[in-house]
């Protein structure tokens, strides 16, 4: 099973999300190595080679268009800092 990371920074600040995505024997794991955000036509590129059934998302956009790309997907998981409530 094919997991698609596409958020450069993935992993920077805390490694652990890394070590247990690379300790799932059972998924091959595709890491967004560039740098920077992918384009609309880099990530519908990336799905349709790889067809992942899942996706750990930085900030880039899914529309139709783009999710008509992923026929396996199963789930999204975007991302991000600590939001803190007072």
């Amino acid at each position: 099973m094919n997991v698609l990371v596409t958020s450069s920074s993935f992993g920077e600040k805390n490694k652990k999300p890394l070590r247990m995505l690379k300790e799932a024997k059972h998924l091959r794991v595709v890491y967004n190595k560039t740098g920077k955000k992918y384009s609309k036509e880099e990530l519908m590129s990336l799905l349709k080679k790889h067809d992942p059934v899942g996706i750990i998302s930085g900030t880039e956009k899914y529309d139709v268009e783009v999710l008509d790309c992923c026929k396996n997907l199963k789930i999204i998981s975007r991302t991000g800092g600590w939001i803190g409530f007072s």
